[in-house]
């Protein structure tokens, strides 16, 4: 249970396809912790809009640029009230960009705090296979039709042993994954409607002048869940009207 590598998947066509990547990793500073890191698959393409409708709508994809994601999660070995989040994008021309949420939520408030929210891009394409030599823990999601379906997927961390309390009546599905330092929450629907061609991913980052930001209870959770759902589902049907 050290350098663990999951890999998150889900059946298209019956065939599972690659949701995100997660890999426990010794943090730099104290080799008895472990950091998180998830990973989009290789590959990738970025885009920017100066509003969120724009983004949502299909955009020709010659204005994306290479990109590869990836998001980490830090045990902060030299603070004993924060985490850090960090949402990294490494472009082909090998320029970064980068995005922090530094948290209280998991080692001071003991809460839980959201690592990122993805309404997930067509995952037919070839990019998401899974690859011939994989030795990775697999936790499968069920199964999407990208042409009739969209995944909404939720990535929540919190102190390892502390559980996410289930909310069955919540329209969505829940599996608790148990790390050497975290506990991993994954919370993951379905919208009735076709698969974007491209992902889309919300990340809560922080400034300095906000300060650190602080832990969610459970039904907190479910609430940012659902807020985020309804906010790119309503963008969704702006942009497609005649999907509604």
């Amino acid at each position: 249970m050290n350098d663990r590598k999951i890999r998150v998947v889900i059946k298209v066509d019956g065939v599972q396809r690659t949701v995100i990547a997660v890999r426990q990793v010794r943090n730099s500073d104290n080799n008895e912790l472990f950091d998180l890191n998830f990973h989009t698959t290789s590959g990738g393409r970025a885009y920017k809009a100066s509003t969120f409708g724009e983004l949502v709508a299909t955009i020709d994809e010659a204005n994306f640029r290479e990109c590869d994601q990836h998001i980490s999660v830090h045990c902060n070995a030299k603070s004993s009230s924060t985490n850090t989040i960090k949402k990294s994008l490494v472009f082909g021309d090998k320029s970064i960009e980068s995005h922090v949420q530094i948290t209280t939520g998991i080692k001071q408030d003991n809460l839980f705090v959201p690592a990122f929210f993805m309404v997930c891009g067509d995952l037919s394409r070839e990019r998401f296979t899974i690859p011939v030599d994989c030795d990775d823990e697999i936790v499968d999601l069920g199964e999407l039709r990208p042409n009739r379906d969209q995944l909404r997927l939720m990535a929540v961390v919190s102190q390892k042993g502390k559980e996410f309390t289930s909310n069955e009546e919540h329209p969505s599905n829940l599996r608790v994954i148990s790390l050497k330092n975290f506990n991993l929450t994954l919370i993951w629907s379905f919208l009735n409607v076709r698969s974007h061609p491209q992902a889309i991913n919300f990340f809560i980052g922080t400034t300095r002048e906000q300060g650190a930001m602080r832990g969610l209870d459970w039904w907190e959770i479910y609430n940012l869940y659902t807020d985020m759902n309804m906010t790119h589902a309503a963008a969704y049907f702006d942009a497609y009207p005649t999907t509604s």
